[in-house]
């Protein structure tokens, strides 16, 4: 291996330029090689690019028609879109009712569905203890032979104690909550698959208030719309108009 190649493989010290010399600061900054390239590269992209903006208007088409012509127009010296289709009151008015009616049948559809799912669901809220029920039988052998899950048409896990109402297989199996109709259904599974089902319904919960406060908010835009709001009366005075509004009194 020569000198040289043995030379490259060895750690070289960084150079380090010399700083600005302190008589020369206020002629102000010392423009090293890095700051020219950097300087030079931005001039020459403008360069390029108002070279190309120049060929573009050169050979454009002045015939050439363009929709942004009759939409937009120089506000300040910015494009700014402009409206050709002004609309009347009462079709305002038709277009907050139409809002207004859809907003319904997507909150009733809600409802319908919250309703679907809290009656599938069986369970009651937190904190409320299990009801007991006395069952009466005729003699003392159908009371051993006596079996609560088929009383009930339910699962043996209804019976520990962690819910407040017995489910019924034939409903579960008619709902969400059960994956395999084949098979009666575990506590374990009971838990999994009510857990989504009562995340749908908190979800379906807020969502239908909120379409309610959308509602709200759209009736009384299309009140106020209605009524017109009216800041005060304007006269004219001499060749001035003039707003006259009523303050109320405390």
């Amino acid at each position: 291996m020569s000198s040289m190649n043995l030379r490259r493989l060895l750690p070289q010290k960084a150079k380090q330029e010399r700083p600005q010399p302190e008589s020369s600061k206020k002629k102000g900054f010392l423009e090293r090689k890095k700051d020219y390239v950097e300087r030079a590269r931005d001039y020459n992209n403008k360069r390029d690019t108002l070279k190309k903006l120049k060929l573009q208007a050169a050979f454009k088409n002045p015939d050439e028609f363009n929709y942004k012509m009759i939409s937009s127009k120089l506000v300040d010296g910015v494009h700014s879109e402009i409206s050709k289709t002004s609309l009347k009151k009462e079709q305002i008015i038709d277009i907050k009712t139409q809002d207004i009616l859809y907003l319904q049948s997507k909150r009733r559809a809600d409802d319908k569905k919250i309703e679907r799912l809290q009656a599938t669901l069986q369970y009651m809220d937190a904190g409320l203890e299990p009801t007991e029920q006395i069952i009466y039988v005729d003699d003392e052998k159908e009371a051993k032979n006596f079996s609560a899950t088929k009383y009930f048409d339910t699962v043996p896990e209804a019976f520990n104690g962690s819910l407040s109402s017995i489910p019924k297989i034939s409903k579960l199996k008619e709902g969400s909550l059960v994956v395999n109709p084949k098979t009666a259904p575990t506590l374990g599974q009971l838990e999994a698959m009510t857990a989504t089902s009562y995340k749908e319904l908190k979800e379906r919960k807020l969502r239908r208030d909120q379409l309610f406060k959308a509602e709200m908010d759209l009736s009384k835009s299309k009140i106020q719309l209605k009524r017109g709001t009216k800041s005060g009366v304007t006269k004219k005075v001499g060749k001035k108009e003039v707003v006259f509004k009523q303050v109320r009194s405390k």
